[in-house]
């Protein structure tokens, strides 16, 4: 499996697009990433290291931007915070 395939079987579409997606679409985008970062399920020479899917640190890196239910939830936060 090359990095390409891997980021198509694992991190089809970006977070910021299932913002506005059901609760279990979300979940299911984050269990997909966070399957793809297991081991035995990564491309030759590539690793999961400090939050970072890729090789020499480049690569997809697993925070607010590419978790789904952060996408929906986290910014309903910043929001309500700021009165909006």
């Amino acid at each position: 499996m090359t990095p390409e395939q891997w980021l198509s079987k694992h991190y089809p579409v970006p977070a910021s697009e299932l913002a506005q997606a059901s609760d279990e679409e979300c979940l299911l985008h984050c269990m997909n990433k966070w399957e793809g970062a297991k081991e035995e399920n990564l491309p030759e020479g590539m690793i999961y290291q400090n939050h970072c899917v890729g090789n020499d640190g480049d690569g997809l890196v697993f925070d607010y931007d590419t978790c789904a239910l952060c996408q929906k939830y986290l910014r309903l936060c910043v929001e309500d915070t700021n009165g909006n």
